[in-house]
């Protein structure tokens, strides 16, 4: 069976004190845990370039049926309240592929337990085209928990520490949203007191420098 120690072209988390020009916040929603065995159906994304939001991508994504012949499992639907009928008619992922390829870049990608959503887009992506989905990210969880260790580290208990409101808990888009903000406070936090946040060093891809 495939395992994430296959996926090769991952990129490298970086500190979240990096300096970022333009970068990426996103999130998905998905059939369940395996980004092998479960699909996608929702995947958010917002562009910022110079500390401004300038772009937006947001779309459902129908999934292939699943063994009992469902597009998405109750569990899922209770927890999201994304349902069959609101995916029947979604596109699939080979079909929102390129576009948000295009959207992406080669930009750093910024999540909440970004891993999950890095590891089924991988998936994805290598699945309907091929293409290496290798950008670098940074984790907002990770540097949660070394930042702010006396509190959970879920996305809705970050939020409330920071009294940043999500309107639409566990939907695409407001839980980007919702990151960005909270990725604005944690660095700002990182940045003051000095705290080392990557799980790795940033290293140069091509070079193998550390920085």
């Amino acid at each position: 069976m495939k395992t994430s120690n296959t996926r090769i072209y991952k990129g490298i988390p970086l500190d979240i004190r990096t300096e970022l020009n333009s970068y990426i916040v996103l999130d998905t929603e998905t059939t369940g845990l395996s980004p092998v065995n479960n699909r996608i159906i929702e995947v958010a994304a917002v562009r910022v370039d110079h500390g401004e939001i300038t772009g937006q991508f947001q779309t459902l994504v129908k999934p292939p049926l699943n063994p009992y012949g469902q597009l998405v499992p109750y569990q899922i639907t209770r927890i999201t309240g994304i349902d069959a009928g609101m995916l029947k008619d979604a596109p699939s992922f080979e079909e929102i592929a390129d576009d948000l390829i295009e959207f992406i870049s080669d930009l750093a990608v910024i999540g909440h337990n970004v891993n999950f959503d890095i590891n089924f887009l991988y998936e994805s992506f290598e699945r309907c085209n091929g293409y290496h989905f290798s950008n670098n990210f940074v984790d907002t969880l990770s540097a949660s928990r070394k930042l702010l260790p006396g509190i959970s580290h879920s996305l809705g208990d970050l939020a409330q520490y920071f009294n940043v409101v999500n309107n639409q808990a566990h939907r695409a888009m407001s839980d980007t949203l919702t990151t960005y903000r909270c990725y604005l406070k944690l660095r700002e936090m990182a940045l003051q007191n000095g705290a080392v946040t990557a799980a790795t060093p940033y290293r140069a891809r091509s070079s193998g420098w550390f920085f």
